[in-house]
């Protein structure tokens, strides 16, 4: 019970005295009767039956009060009495602390069984000990024992005023009696002896090391580098510390399969070791409780090793220079990979995979120290990046990363893939340069592939080989009824005035000076031919180039095809995707156009973007027509759209909005 003091409560009562006699009086409130009140020592009442006594004739001014009472705390207070008035106070006595301080226990535990690595140890002996008027002091066997604070947890294993003592005690083999004794600030003492038998135990530690497997030889991706080591260490008395060159570790629990590995009272450790090419040497030293240590010296040859790890993507089969096109929500992602010094990890899209061993036909893929990775995607509609991530034993990392298309419903129940060649040439090393065609390019590479479903490929400043190249990888691709080609071409043009002739301008073209028979020159004759044999049956051409229009000779204007209105979008889509198409949309005619504001789009761009991103109304559905007319007849130079070749009357070429 804490000690309760309260304050004097001094109230003034006037007291009929006669003129002339300066005197006072206390009146004493208490809680105990018999309690005995002296004023400044020398007068002495006893408190009556109901704990009031009273003292008059006392001078005016300061006085010491004392109320005593045997087996209560003394109650002492100074107090200022005046002249004919009577001064109240109001005491409570509190009855003395009689109770012994508790004693905890915190280690060893248990008590019984301590195991000693000799005839005769010294074992440390933990515990707390509380008492609400404070601990003065611990013994064990005679010797005083150090009192410190508590931490925090071992303080809400006994909350109060708590101390902690540690102190080392001997033990024989065989029947040991500890005797503990706790002494509080009043006397009060508690003393209990604890009976402990000690067993001779000689058997050392066993250590186990999980990680790095191959510890003699081990391969590093720098000079000097830090490796992770993970191990387990048991001992029927308990770990009591491991450690690697010299340096403590913290010692954890294990999981269930490792402890499969090392049953018994096992820990786990993990510790950073650093090795330098070359031999390195690793000690590591397990100490049990009872003093008994374990220890073993390895010697690692640390190999220089920077080539990262091979990569090579099984399912879905990458092509190259196209994306992949999936239509479910997810997607199994198989693959190998391989490294001289072993794989260590993969993860895909940042998750790590489980690695298992290839079979015989997929090691002849990628021979040698090869592991296989299965997972699983989920896939939003549109482009899906998928990353993959191997890293080796010595840390060297590679990724390769795979763009997967998801096609939305609709584009899935028609079977449609749309695909897209997006070229864009900003720098020349003869023309002047432009502003925006890479600017145009990139967002509208955005657009499609994000609201319209398209695969894109994007050429930026390419060679003419590499244009007429990639047109022609089209050649090789698998089409579909219902599939759609668009090519965009944003850049300079020509138009030879004697040929009668249009071109575009690739990155490494020279001028009309340099170049007087065009030999370096995209014509529009070559790439309409080009573009017209891909079997592709819905085609459309984007000029965004000075003297587009040259590429053909005639313009076909047609307006919304108001017949198909009330169709579902599905059906509609089939009646205008019947007929073959081979359109062109130019950005002018056979003359100049402009590049618009640097940073900018141009002006021919900045309409296209925009009625692409009002996603076709309500259908969500847009033709090139309605494209053209709406959305492009106000640009000026007024733009062309037109036909070339095998066109087919009444074609058209959709933009479908996810």
């Amino acid at each position: 019970m804490y000690i309760r003091i309260v304050l004097s409560l001094l109230l003034m009562v006037t007291t009929f005295s006669a003129p002339g006699i300066h005197a006072a009086s206390i009146l004493v409130r208490s809680n105990l009767p018999g309690a005995s009140l002296q004023v400044d020592n020398q007068q002495k009442v006893l408190t009556d039956q109901d704990g009031l006594a009273f003292i008059s004739g006392i001078p005016p001014g300061s006085h010491q009060i004392t109320i005593t009472k045997q087996g209560y705390e003394t109650y002492t207070e100074k107090v200022i009495v005046k002249d004919k008035l009577t001064t109240i106070i109001q005491a409570e006595l509190v009855i003395l602390d009689q109770a012994p301080p508790e004693i905890k226990l915190l280690s060893p535990v248990p008590m019984q069984g301590i195991r000693i690595s000799m005839e005769r140890a010294s074992v440390q002996l933990i515990g707390l000990a509380r008492d609400k008027s404070g601990v003065a002091s611990i013994v064990i066997n005679g010797q005083r024992a150090e009192l410190v604070p508590p931490d925090n947890k071992e303080s809400n294993l006994l909350p109060g005023k708590t101390f902690k003592f540690i102190s080392e005690v001997s033990l024989g083999v065989g029947s040991n009696t500890i005797r503990i004794e706790a002494v509080d600030s009043i006397g009060n003492r508690e003393t209990f002896d604890q009976e402990v038998l000690a067993i001779l135990d000689r058997t050392l530690p066993e250590i186990r090391l999980l990680s790095p497997e191959q510890i003699t030889s081990i391969r590093i991706a720098a000079i000097e580098q830090t490796i992770q080591l993970i191990g387990l260490a048991r001992d029927e008395s308990g770990i009591a510390s491991v450690s690697i060159n010299g340096q403590s570790v913290e010692l954890l629990a294990p999981g269930s399969e490792e402890m499969s590995l090392l049953p018994g009272k096992t820990v786990k450790f993990i510790s950073k070791v650093s090795l330098s090419v070359g031999s390195n040497t690793i000690q590591l030293e397990a100490v049990d409780s009872t003093g008994n240590r374990q220890s073993f010296v390895q010697e690692t040859l640390a190999i220089f090793d920077q080539a990262p790890p091979e990569i090579r993507l099984l399912s879905p089969a990458p092509v190259r220079g196209m994306r992949i096109t999936a239509k479910e929500e997810k997607i199994s992602i198989t693959g190998l990979a391989r490294d001289d010094g072993g794989v260590a990890s993969v993860s895909v899209n940042g998750q790590r995979t489980e690695l298992i061993p290839p079979g015989g036909e997929e090691m002849k893929l990628l021979p040698g120290k090869t592991v296989k990775f299965i997972t699983e995607v989920s896939l939003d509609v549109g482009s899906n990046s998928i990353r993959i991530e191997a890293v080796d034993s010595a840390g060297n990392r590679d990724s390769v990363e795979q763009i997967i298309d998801r096609k939305s419903e609709l584009l899935a129940s028609l079977n449609m893939t749309c695909r897209a060649l997006l070229i864009a040439v900003n720098d020349y090393q003869n023309w002047g340069k432009l502003h925006n065609p890479i600017t145009d390019i990139r967002a509208l590479d955005q657009e499609l592939r994000e609201n319209y479903d398209f695969q894109t490929n994007v050429l930026v400043n390419p060679k003419k080989t590499e244009i007429l190249s990639s047109v022609r990888n089209y050649y090789n691709q698998e089409f579909f009824e219902n599939d759609e080609l668009l090519i965009v071409l944003a850049g300079h043009g020509h138009f030879d005035e004697l040929s009668k002739t249009g071109a575009f301008i690739s990155t490494d073209a020279k001028t009309p000076s340099q170049d007087p028979n065009f030999e370096t020159y995209i014509g529009y004759p070559i790439l309409e031919n080009l573009i017209t044999h891909i079997p592709c049956k819905h085609i459309l051409v984007v000029l965004d180039a000075c003297f587009g229009g040259t590429f053909f000779r005639e313009v076909a204007m047609r307006g919304e095809d108001d017949v198909y209105r009330e169709l579902p979008p599905k059906e509609k889509i089939l009646r205008k995707m019947k007929f073959k198409s081979r359109m062109l949309l130019t950005s002018g005619g056979k003359e100049y156009v402009p590049d618009g504001r640097p940073g900018d789009h141009s002006p021919f761009m900045r309409r296209f973007l925009e009625g692409l991103r009002n996603y076709g109304g309500t259908d969500k559905i847009l033709g090139v027509d309605e494209l053209k007319v709406i959305y492009m007849d106000a640009v000026n130079p007024q733009p062309f759209l037109g036909e070339f070749l095998d066109n087919e009357p009444g074609s058209n070429f959709l933009f479908i909005a996810n």
